[in-house]
């Protein structure tokens, strides 16, 4: 484990499988119940219930980069998170871990 100093925030640098992951120590983010859902079905989501990044942000009191963070797969969501998120579009929560959106027959 090493310690740095970036930009006034203490971070850490954690080696895990082969991937290599910047942790603010100050938001403790990686203590939390990672979610391991399918990132595409966060944009899907959001995107079937014709909702914008910064209006989940807003509800979420998140800022919108991350939001787009966890849709593209950068930055983990946690269980809790994503529980919120699915709640806001409407979205039944286990939907978030399909392999693809859901299709009306």
């Amino acid at each position: 484990m090493v310690i740095l100093r970036l930009n006034q925030v203490d971070a850490t640098l954690l080696l895990n499988q082969n991937e290599l992951r910047l942790m603010d120590v100050n938001r403790n983010w990686w203590s939390m119940a990672q979610a391991f859902i399918n990132t595409k079905m966060l944009t899907w989501a959001r995107e079937r219930a014709n909702l914008s990044t910064s209006y989940i942000a807003l509800k979420m009191k998140k800022d919108p980069e991350l939001i787009e963070r966890w849709e593209n797969g950068t930055r983990p969501i946690t269980f809790n998170e994503a529980q919120k998120f699915a709640d806001l579009t409407h979205t039944p929560f286990g939907c978030l871990y399909l392999d693809e959106s859901p299709r009306i027959i």
